[in-house]
């Protein structure tokens, strides 16, 4: 811890159940699985600590379930326009939709949809060399993925021509929107095993089928300020 050997009689140690009640047993489980690497040692501290519970958590996953939730509420009432018939379950986690007919103009949709479809080998080929630093490295980048998908698609200005009865935006509103929350699902469904309480939340408010939950934060932004206590 900040450079010094942890040891219970050493001044540089920190109860776990100490940072948990700071900072959330969430940010603690993700450090361990983020920064921890399979053999050698590894430094802990409370800015790492809070960097990657802010960046992963409340930046990366979290922000991308909430503009997703909250795009399908403002622009399809909470309920997804399915296209095409839902294809079978993978790897436990409900399709929204089985091979919707993504609009030539986003090619994004596929590159993101191909990192969803590859997620599962990962972490179990990470799993299996008891490898949850790269099993996180994986579920960060198609996360990544998605909120780069949302910037580049930019719903809104779908839903605008759609609006101006523009029957081509309509279908591809519901396209990027089918493609965001098959998306979440699969992301939420493989991090399970590393929060799970955290993931059941997720879940529920991603719902299943063609409807989706209200937008509630589950990952609150955290701030270094409270140091838990020593000993």
């Amino acid at each position: 811890m900040d450079g010094e050997k942890l040891a219970k009689s050493a001044a540089g140690a920190v109860g776990p159940a100490d940072v948990v009640a700071a900072y959330g047993v969430d940010a603690l489980r993700w450090w361990f699985v983020r920064e921890v690497p399979v053999v050698g040692d590894v430094d802990f501290t409370v800015e790492r600590l809070v960097g990657c519970a802010n960046t992963d958590l409340a930046n990366g996953l979290g922000n991308l379930v909430q503009r997703t939730l909250t795009l399908v509420r403002t622009y399809s009432g909470g309920q997804l326009q399915l296209l095409g018939n839902p294809g079978p379950p993978v790897n436990g986690c409900p399709v929204v939709a089985g091979s919707p007919a993504y609009p030539p103009a986003l090619p994004a949709a596929e590159l993101l949809t191909a990192a969803v479809t590859a997620l599962p080998n990962q972490i179990d080929a990470a799993l299996g060399r008891f490898d949850l630093r790269s099993a996180s490295t994986a579920l960060c980048a198609v996360v990544d993925a998605g909120n780069k998908y949302v910037e580049q698609t930019r719903p809104w200005e779908i839903a605008r021509r759609a609006a101006s009865a523009d029957a081509g935006g309509t279908s591809e509103l519901d396209a990027v929107l089918a493609t965001l929350v098959h998306a979440c699902r699969s992301i939420v469904h493989e991090l399970t095993p590393f929060l799970p309480t955290a993931a059941a939340e997720l879940r529920h408010q991603l719902g299943q089928g063609s409807r989706v939950g209200a937008p509630t934060p589950v990952f609150p932004r955290l701030g270094a300020t409270t140091e838990p206590p020593l000993g």
